[in-house]
């Protein structure tokens, strides 16, 4: 008999996202200020990022649809925290010496 009873649809807040937005532009702010050669990333990553990661922010506020942008704004997140840890690790793997003491007997002309 209570098979036929509707539970009423499960509501979530959703938290405000200009915050985060904010953040997000300031680091865009921030690496554009960078000097070449110290940037990690082409000049134009970090806007595209950015755009991306602020889009489905937004999306989130605007639409009704607000369960199918949660999932694509986790989405682009875990994507952007993968390829900016991965290209970090690259980063440092490429660019950073190995340390004489760790490197052997093959690192002796490298380091004198």
């Amino acid at each position: 008999m209570t098979a036929n009873v509707k539970e009423p649809a499960q509501l979530f807040r959703i938290e405000p996202r200009w915050p985060v937005a904010l953040a997000i532009l300031a680091v865009i702010l921030l690496l554009a200020l960078l000097p070449e050669r110290v940037r990690l990333f082409p000049a134009w990553f970090p806007y595209v990022f950015g755009i991306a990661l602020i889009v489905p922010m937004a999306a989130v506020g605007l639409t009704t649809e607000k369960a199918r942008w949660l999932r694509v704004e986790r989405t682009i997140l875990l994507f952007f925290v993968v390829v900016t840890g991965v290209g970090t690790l690259v980063h440092l793997q490429v660019k950073v010496p190995p340390h004489p003491a760790y490197c052997g007997a093959g690192c002796s002309a490298a380091f004198s």
